[in-house]
């Protein structure tokens, strides 16, 4: 299958929940001219410990000054950290692989609804940094957090598990308020999402989880870890022999990249000044082979062709 288009890729761009932290080191490499900014939830002293290929990974992360990387940064959170809550609107792409709560739940039924509360709440968050609830504006703003640098290790005091968030009151807020009006244009924040795509991940109904939390599905393609050379998918567990090695074995069965976009209300919109656009990758650059999402897209398409024979 053929890579996922460069185009898909812009500057600045955040990285979520990452582990040995080699997937942005194979994303500067393919684009060295991308600024990135990869965070890890654990600190790096517990990184250390999950995965061997950590202090390799970092050692050649030195060398491409257009990565900067940050630990002990909870995705679920990200709107209360200063530097996300003041500079985060500033990302155009948002990327988090294989999401995962990571507690070893042994209840099939509790593990998907944990990973369902877990995926809904970044959702929120991630939101929450470009589209202001009006709330906010009214109050002092929430804990900043910490924002540590490479070799910290230490988790900031609020940057907890994500126990507590509700991502249903979370989403249904953050869609009814209205953002603040700073004058920038987030129609082109695009949000990637890379889950297996086998059961029982595709339980968790990501696209609900999305449409609930205020996004819209603009495509998906199957994810194939040799387009990043290096890249090598780890669990959130740690790395296990056997388990998860060089050879990417569990996303080998199929992985699947979901790209999403805010799909503001109209309340939204009003407050923003914003026009009603359906903005989609060229039919030329999309995958053929992967038609199991193409139904995804069939809508806004449909809507893309009305426009263009009205002229």
């Amino acid at each position: 299958m053929p890579p996922p288009p460069s185009h898909l890729y812009k500057s600045p761009l955040l990285i979520l929940g990452d582990a040995d932290f080699s997937f942005p080191l194979a994303l500067s490499t393919l684009h060295p001219s991308l600024q990135i900014t990869a965070t890890s939830y654990d600190t790096h002293t517990i990184l250390e410990q999950k995965y061997k290929t950590l202090e390799r990974n970092t050692l050649k992360l030195k060398l491409h000054t257009n990565v900067k990387c940050i630990h002990a940064i909870d995705a679920t959170k990200l709107h209360t950290y200063k530097h996300f809550k003041n500079d985060g609107d500033t990302y155009k792409i948002v990327i988090f692989n294989f999401p995962h709560v990571g507690k070893g739940i042994k209840s099939q039924e509790h593990n998907i609804k944990a990973n369902q509360t877990l995926i809904q709440a970044v959702f929120v968050s991630v939101r929450r940094m470009f589209v202001k609830p009006q709330q906010e504006q009214k109050k002092e703003p929430p804990s900043q957090g910490t924002v540590y640098s490479m070799y910290t290790n230490n988790r900031p005091k609020d940057g907890g598990s994500g126990k507590k968030s509700t991502g249903t009151k979370a989403a249904r807020d953050s869609i009814k308020a209205k953002p603040s009006n700073n004058n920038m244009d987030h129609q082109d924040v695009t949000f990637h999402i890379t889950l297996k795509s086998y059961h029982p991940y595709t339980e968790w109904d990501i696209k609900s989880l999305a449409k609930l939390s205020g996004w819209k599905l603009l495509t998906s393609y199957a994810f194939d870890p040799s387009h990043f050379p290096g890249y090598t998918h780890r669990r959130t567990l740690g790395a296990q022999e056997g388990v998860t090695g060089d050879a990417n074995e569990e996303i080998a069965k199929g992985a699947r990249c979901y790209i999403f976009q805010i799909d503001y209300t109209p309340e939204e919109m009003k407050c923003l000044n914003l026009q009603k656009i359906d903005a989609l990758p060229s039919k030329s650059s999309r995958t053929r082979s992967e038609s199991s999402d193409e139904s995804d897209s069939d809508n806004a398409k449909q809507i893309i062709r009305k426009k263009k024979a009205k002229h």
